[in-house]
């Protein structure tokens, strides 16, 4: 039996896939730790926030409940945290929902590329969300230059992994951030386009603003308070950039705080 680290799930969402209904499951643990992260508390297995569930049986377990929800829904959605941490998990709750003619849908940092394969190998992949974060060192609060250009080999070996991948439609995430995300997303774009390109018609990308307090719990309020909650005009100009560049592309709305 296999059994996973997770914080909850909610048995139909329409929030987590652009334009979707999911099952959606929150894995814990994770390999960054990104100072806008409002799932940190997983994300860092805080004691009384996570607890082991079984993937396969009856009531009780995450199997059981995906298949009350399953003729509702459009995917089963794996989030975090980063679900392929526990790519075990991942892996057979994607065969329950294979078994009960569900589509499976992974929220993914993309720098975990061979747990990544191991699941495309199988063919358990339907739809891939993922940030593009941008400008890395401050989005990720990570310093270290041989840290970054890992992150940034690994995150492309996996856009290509997924791009060769004929079956996998991909939503490109753009979290706007305040004074920041605008100066390097056209460069960031133009350097992703050759791997983009190869997806086809099977990618589109959603510009977000990135929210903060009281809409969110961030995991570093010092850095949210300077760059969270970006304006208007920044998340319009983002959306043009996405559009010019030659990507389908939604907006995401500011709430009101």
């Amino acid at each position: 039996m296999v059994d996973a680290l997770i914080a909850g799930w909610k048995e139909t969402s329409l929030i987590d896939v652009h334009g979707a209904v999911t099952f959606t499951v929150w894995f814990c643990g994770c390999n960054l730790r990104c100072p806008f992260c409002h799932n940190h508390r997983l994300a860092d297995v805080e004691p009384g926030t996570c607890r082991w569930v079984p993937v396969r049986g009856g009531e009780g377990s995450i199997e059981g409940a995906l298949s009350h929800a399953a003729r509702f829904i459009d995917y089963v959605h794996v989030t975090g945290g980063e679900p392929l941490v526990q790519v075990g998990a991942v892996a057979e709750l994607f065969r329950a929902a294979r078994e009960l003619g569900v589509k499976t849908s992974l929220n993914t940092n993309l720098t975990l590329t061979g747990p990544l394969k191991e699941l495309l190998s199988e063919g358990l992949v339907d739809h891939v969300a993922t940030d593009l974060k941008t400008p890395l060192r401050e989005m990720t609060g990570i310093t270290d230059e041989g840290a970054l250009r890992s992150i940034v080999k690994s995150y492309e070996s996996s856009l290509k992994a997924l791009a060769e991948n004929e079956g996998v439609v991909l939503e490109l995430r753009i979290p706007i951030a305040r004074n920041l995300t605008l100066r390097t997303l056209p460069q960031a774009l133009k350097e992703l386009e050759p791997i983009l390109r190869r997806f086809g018609d099977r990618v589109y990308v959603v510009v977000n603003p990135l929210l903060g307090p009281p809409i969110t719990d961030p995991r570093n309020r010092e850095w949210c308070e300077r760059h969270c909650w970006p304006g208007e005009e920044e998340l319009e100009e983002a959306y043009r950039i996405v559009v010019e560049a030659g990507f389908k592309a939604f907006k995401g709305r500011l709430p009101v705080k």
